[in-house]
């Protein structure tokens, strides 16, 4: 994540000094949602509690091919959503990959108003290329 308050912006940096922010959400036992490294780190302490990699099955149908190939890779559960999208169960608890997505977002931004020591009401977010339109 980066700022454009400067010539050429300057990259932001999390508590922990990581210029990268690891899009995982890990639903802790506690009830803690922990995003980024310190979720990363539960990935395999916690697998079936911990969300990654769903930007690959945003926008996609519960029985796309895509998602049957999660699916025997994903230790957390998958499962169809009234309108044929993909949920994801954790601690008992349902989530949309949008829900998913927004943890990570909020976390960002969070990470950012730290860092900078001042509310963020303004980003840029960016698709990836290969992206459909309703994966945008």
């Amino acid at each position: 994540m980066a700022v454009a308050d400067q010539p050429g912006g300057r990259v932001l940096a999390d508590g922990d000094g990581l210029q990268l922010i690891p899009s995982v959400v890990s639903f802790h036992p506690s009830g803690d949602v922990l995003v980024g490294g310190s979720a990363k780190e539960r990935r395999l302490l916690d697998a079936q509690n911990t969300v990654y990699s769903v930007k690959r099955l945003i926008g996609r149908p519960y029985s796309s091919y895509e998602v049957k190939q999660a699916q025997e890779r994903f230790a957390f559960e998958l499962s169809e959503g009234p309108s044929g999208g993909v949920l994801v169960t954790a601690r008992g608890e349902t989530y949309t990959l949008s829900e998913i997505s927004a943890f990570v977002l909020r976390h960002v931004r969070k990470v950012a108003e730290e860092a900078l020591g001042t509310e963020c009401s303004q980003a840029v977010v960016t698709v990836p290329a290969n992206f459909n339109e309703l994966q945008r």
